[in-house]
């Protein structure tokens, strides 16, 4: 974890973290999002990333939700990145 001033270098997520913080997302509603609620503590923990780091990703994620989108967001096609979503993960069983 990075304290006071001192700078880290950016990591590109990897397609199972982006899963991971997808598949989180879907069961953290959108207000309880946040660096200090304990699910997001024990992704981050997991996947090596700090808790702000995986719930600034989730609110990324938002960007794609449909139910978001229903209350004026920008438009998206949620559906279609949460079955792109299950195809890696099902594929990645099936191998």
């Amino acid at each position: 974890m990075c304290k006071g001033g001192d700078s880290v270098a950016r990591r590109n997520w990897t397609r199972e973290e982006t899963i991971l913080a997808m598949d989180l997302y879907t069961r953290v509603p959108f207000s309880k999002i946040g660096k200090n609620n304990q699910e997001i503590i024990n992704l981050a923990s997991i996947i090596n990333r700090t808790p702000d780091a995986v719930a600034y990703k989730m609110s990324n994620l938002a960007h794609y939700d449909p139910e978001l989108q229903a209350r004026n967001r920008t438009p998206a096609n949620w559906t279609r990145l949460y079955m792109m979503s299950l195809q890696i993960i099902l594929g990645n069983y099936l191998l």
